[in-house]
């Protein structure tokens, strides 16, 4: 096997200057292996994306220098911005819950001797590229973008080539290097000209990214924390503080159809934040607007040739854990030290393709778990709606009224659950057509259902009304089973004796084909239960 040196060694070309691809090329100069660094774009990222640097992801940052270490330390966020997680109808609003959220804390000093970092992607790649400049070993050329790919992808490629045009000049000319690191994005034109599969699920939601200024510090002096969701008739999402002085950033959940900044201009954006603070007249300044997709997929392949792909180019995660970039920046690591023992000839191919081999399982994991955080939040979201607007529907009042006398009242008890019809006619006491109550109390004449927590409309079958209402029994609770043609989805409501977050198990007391009968047609919705 021929041993290379570091003058012998071509440079080792990289496509994309966000965090990956910096890192990339600090830790090839680390290796003493030289690169190129490619950019499309004239700077570094100047709207925040990423906010999440972790214990690992510090850990190799320490490995480029104290100096650099130091100057992402001083990023940080101040300890009481970095947890926990908080769930309200608005930032002044009613909380929901919170979770403590030790993690983006860091790992603690008997684990670990760095510290996690919290900071936005725009100040965090100025450091990382300025340690770039001062080791003197990789060539940064900004405003310049792959147009073609030649050649590297083959099993017994010793170099790749490619095409490039400088945006500025429009000059087109081509780079040959002994290797590509593709860190070219969600998007990335690499991934598709090898033709990898992306694995998993795409399109679990879509949302705006908006970057603003505004004091929203003062309305949550009282409540601060890393992440804040909110859910209200008018704005649902979550506001991210990014340096605890007035730079946040928030994230906007919106249908397909509305997700373009055409139809979400920056002057939605503005209402949105009101909302979502809950201060009508916030001053707000909006600096930038885009858009991105949630997925939770993993490429079939990490490696082909000496084309390695890294970050979202290998891999998109929801942000659910902010283990995106951190994913990214440990598996560039993975890769790097076993690319640089290959180029100098210390270490065959075969040790190169263990970067797929290592890496590709724990990003599938690292996929499924964002997913599982991303529907728990998202249950919870549904819960603060919920809530919202319960508020706005709780009924108090006693109804007095009988027209279900003249209808034929079924044989009702405690824990019933009946859908109420108002045949047409006007609805009495607030209660909705078609919806789904429990009885609370029966009696001869009179029935009592349980519309929300601690509050009920009772039926009185002795004042008639002459309005063709009726009850139809939706839910049997003594023996749990469904009428015959009866309501698909039975809501058993606000149950007494539960609580939020309580496991049941449900049984019929039936035969096993009727269970499945159950199983096959009925959905059981369990409401969160309010205090």
């Amino acid at each position: 096997m021929k041993t290379e040196t570091q003058d012998t060694i071509k440079p080792v070309l990289i496509l994309g200057a966000g965090p990956v691809g910096l890192g990339a090329a600090m830790e090839l100069a680390r290796c003493k292996i030289p690169s190129i660094l490619i950019e499309r774009n004239e700077r570094t990222s100047w709207h925040p994306k990423t906010r999440n640097f972790n214990t690992r992801t510090m850990e190799i940052a320490r490995g480029w220098g104290r100096e650099i270490y130091d100057e992402l330390r001083q990023l940080d966020l101040p300890p009481q911005w970095k947890s926990p997680i908080r769930f309200a109808d608005s930032i002044t609003g009613e909380e929901t819950g919170h979770i403590v959220s030790k993690g983006f804390m860091g790992a603690g000093p008997e684990l670990s001797p760095v510290n996690s970092v919290l900071s936005s992607q725009d100040q965090l790649e100025p450091v990382m590229l300025r340690e770039i400049r001062r080791s003197g070993m990789v060539d940064v050329r900004f405003q310049t973008e792959m147009i073609e790919f030649i050649r590297g992808n083959a099993e017994d490629a010793t170099e790749v080539e490619i095409k490039v045009k400088d945006k500025a000049s429009n000059q087109v000319y081509s780079l040959v290097g002994s290797a590509l690191i593709a860190a070219d994005g969600a998007g990335s034109g690499m991934r598709e000209k090898l033709g990898v599969t992306m694995e998993g699920t795409f399109k679990i939601a879509h949302f705006m990214n908006c970057y603003f200024r505004a004091d929203v510090e003062q309305y949550a002096r009282n409540r601060p924390g890393i992440l804040l969701f909110v859910a209200n008739k008018r704005a649902e999402g979550v506001l991210q503080p990014l340096d605890a002085k007035g730079r946040w950033l928030c994230q906007i959940v919106v249908p397909e159809s509305q997700w373009s900044t055409e139809t979400f201009p920056k002057s939605r954006a503005e209402q949105w934040i009101r909302d979502a603070v809950g201060v009508p007249d916030l001053s707000v300044e909006v600096l930038s607007v885009g858009k991105w997709q949630m997925n939770a997929v993993v490429g079939d392949k990490l490696q082909q040739g000496r084309v390695l792909l890294m970050g979202d180019a290998a891999h998109m995660f929801p942000p659910t854990g902010g283990l995106g970039v951190n994913t990214g920046l440990q598996g560039m690591h993975n890769a790097v030290w076993k690319l640089a023992l290959h180029l100098r000839g210390l270490a065959g191919k075969g040790l190169l393709e263990t970067y797929t081999i290592e890496r590709k399982p724990v990003s599938k994991w690292v996929a499924e778990q964002s997913f599982h955080n991303a529907r728990q939040v998202a249950q919870i979201g549904a819960r603060t709606r919920l809530k919202e607007k319960l508020k706005s529907q709780w009924l108090a009042n006693v109804v007095s009224w009988a027209a279900f006398k003249a209808r034929g009242l079924p044989a009702l008890s405690t824990g019933d659950v009946v859908v109420y019809d108002n045949g047409g006619g006007d609805s009495i006491g607030g209660l909705t057509s078609g919806t789904r109550y429990t009885v609370e109390a029966v009696d001869e004449m009179r029935v009592r259902l349980l519309s929300a927590p601690n509050s009920y409309v009772s039926l009185d079958l002795t004042q008639a009304t002459g309005t063709a209402h009726s009850l139809r029994l939706a839910f049997n609770a003594a023996t749990a089973v469904r009428p015959a043609g009866q309501a698909e989805i039975i809501d058993l409501g606000y149950v007494h004796g539960f609580q939020t977050g309580q496991a049941v198990v449900y049984s019929n007391g039936r035969s096993e084909e009727h269970t499945s009968e159950l199983q096959s047609r009925l959905h059981l919705v369990c409401r969160l239960l309010l205090e």
